[in-house]
């Protein structure tokens, strides 16, 4: 199942910095949403992300994304991974698509993600 979240990012030079906030999928915590700051890079089409929830115990882990930009700047497809949960290591592919209501929308396959 697809894990929607609105992220925004600034990129200075080759540089990218941002924030998100996703819905919660994977904590057992009353808490609806989560926080998240991004860092990365990018080289010509070529794109490295790195996203860390912010603040939320047990959400300590990072998300890395490489991937291409493409379709004139307005998506990023390539595959996400996390390392550092113990013996396990989960990865799949994302979708990153620049919208109207957000500045681009990413979708996760949540089976393997914490």
């Amino acid at each position: 199942m697809p894990v929607p979240f609105s992220v925004q990012f600034t990129q200075t030079g080759n540089s990218i910095s941002g924030s998100s906030i996703e819905p919660n999928t994977f904590l057992d915590m009353d808490i609806e949403q989560l926080p998240a700051g991004w860092t990365g890079h990018c080289d010509g089409t070529d794109v490295q992300l790195f996203k860390t929830y912010s603040g939320v115990e047990g959400a300590d882990h990072t998300v890395i994304y490489r991937g291409k930009i493409e379709q004139g700047g307005d998506v990023i497809l390539g595959r996400w991974s996390v390392t550092g949960l113990g013996d396990e290591n989960r990865s799949g592919f994302f979708e990153m698509r620049r919208g109207q209501w957000r500045e681009f929308w990413d979708t996760e396959e949540v089976a393997n993600e914490p």
